[in-house]
């Protein structure tokens, strides 16, 4: 079941959620006290359950972009153990619904483009496309995940009303099948590499319309 957040004992929850998935130390964890106002004033916080165990949950707040209402999607964590039973992509299309139910109809967020998982995720089953690429946008953090090859993200945007399209395009950047298998030396490779590749197009104009393989579609 995936259901709305709204009582502390649910934000501490996901206070839990995030040190489980993530292993970060506590100053990086985003507070329970913060969610209090911020869904008062429009974040999506949405928790996905196991009977009474939260295993999953989304949290996005409100913003602009060049003058245009939208959700941001901070986070989206499922526990390990509770992971390829489809609740990614339930977290996200939940979002998608409480966010058309305020009247917004554009989701951004930010995401690893060496994590293909994520990739298929983001452009193969939800039709998003990015057309920005940030070099270390978080810095550096304590969670082991980023294994000292950085926090580079694409810019994603989720345009939900639009009708979805094929991705078309004359441009494949290639990742990994699994970037955290590599010895850290080849992962930096990796990281250079597309970073080089991925400012290079879009400096051209270019943007990512889908994934496939292990592929990113560019046009």
């Amino acid at each position: 079941m995936i259901r709305p957040l709204t009582t502390i004992d649910e934000f501490r929850a996901v206070e839990d959620l995030q040190q489980k998935v993530w292993n970060v130390v506590d100053r990086e964890v985003v507070p329970a006290l913060h969610f209090i106002p911020a869904v008062a004033v429009g974040a999506i916080l949405l928790g996905a359950f196991d009977a009474d165990r939260m295993i999953g949950f989304v949290y996005g707040f409100p913003g602009f972009e060049g003058g245009h209402r939208l959700i941001h999607s901070d986070m989206l964590a499922v526990l390990p153990q509770a992971r390829g039973r489809g609740l990614g992509i339930a977290l996200k299309l939940a979002q998608r619904d409480a966010a058309l139910a305020k009247g917004i109809d554009r989701i951004t967020w930010t995401f690893d483009p060496l994590q293909a998982r994520n990739a298929h995720l983001n452009f193969t089953r939800l039709g998003a496309t990015a057309d920005r690429y940030l070099r270390d946008f978080y810095g550096e953090t304590t969670s082991p995940l980023h294994r000292g090859i950085g926090t580079d993200r694409l810019w994603v945007t989720w345009h939900l009303q639009e009708s979805r399209r094929p991705p078309s395009g004359d441009l494949r950047i290639e990742i990994p099948r699994d970037i955290g298998a590599l010895p850290i030396d080849e992962a930096v490779r990796w990281r250079s590499r597309t970073r080089t590749e991925f400012e290079s197009a879009f400096a051209r104009g270019y943007r990512v319309t889908g994934f496939e393989g292990q592929s990113y579609i560019l046009g």
